[in-house]
């Protein structure tokens, strides 16, 4: 589902696409993290949009393999939980694999 949105009080261009419902906002308010979902060649994975409300700046990351489980900003960093599917760690019938990653914003 595509969906348009709006930061009331910060003056950015935000994409209609196709959001995930989750969202990260720093502690003091300076960056909040909004994901893209991203289907590619039937393999999924999200994007990050960065979002500078001082500087009103809007960055993208590169496209993320996998998807995401959870999101949140410490110390300059967005820290994630992602899933993955993996036949050779995976037992018959069962998934696996939440791995956790972080990046710098």
């Amino acid at each position: 589902m595509m969906a348009d949105l709006k930061l009331e009080g910060v003056n950015v261009k935000i994409p209609k696409t196709s959001w995930q419902d989750k969202v990260a906002i720093s502690e003091n308010k300076k960056f909040i993290v909004l994901i893209r979902f991203e289907l590619t060649d039937n393999e999924p994975g999200f994007v990050f949009y960065i979002i500078n409300t001082e500087k009103e700046k809007v960055k993208k990351t590169q496209r993320i393999f996998g998807l995401i489980n959870s999101v949140g900003i410490e110390n300059q960093k967005i820290k994630f939980n992602k899933f993955l599917y993996d036949k050779t760690k995976s037992k018959k019938g069962e998934l696996c694999c939440n791995i956790d990653e972080e990046l710098e914003i």
